[in-house]
């Protein structure tokens, strides 16, 4: 359902929309982010899908509707603390499976031709 400002999914709504955002990051490419293991949530701005790395690194990608582009993070997770390590704002379709990929090497810098890099 849409409203004026933002898009509110139903659980059913946030799943279909997190196998699709797998599919277009793409199969490969998860397997090896984070071999096969998927996460997903949604909130009032979109849909996330985590991908845990290892060594307490995991890759979040976000589908915002309103813009409908990707926000890619990559976070380092020790406890309840969450730090951000990187991330990359308004990737394209096109883009997403290789951002997400660069951003699963946490030893690599990673950059996406025209994403914005926020951290």
């Amino acid at each position: 359902m849409t409203t004026d400002s933002f898009t509110i999914y139903t659980e059913d709504e946030a799943r279909q929309v997190a196998e699709t955002l797998l599919r277009q990051i793409g199969t490969m490419n998860v397997l090896a982010i984070s071999g096969g293991r998927k996460f997903y949530g949604h909130d009032d701005e979109g849909v996330e899908v985590t991908l845990p790395c290892g060594s307490g690194y995991e890759v979040r990608v976000k589908y915002i509707a309103t813009r409908d582009t990707y926000t890619v993070t990559r976070g380092f997770k020790r406890g309840m603390n969450y730090w951000i390590k990187g991330q990359m704002e308004d990737v394209y379709c096109e883009d997403l499976g290789e951002t997400a990929y660069r951003a699963g090497m946490f030893r690599d810098e990673w950059t996406t031709a025209g994403a914005t890099k926020v951290i």
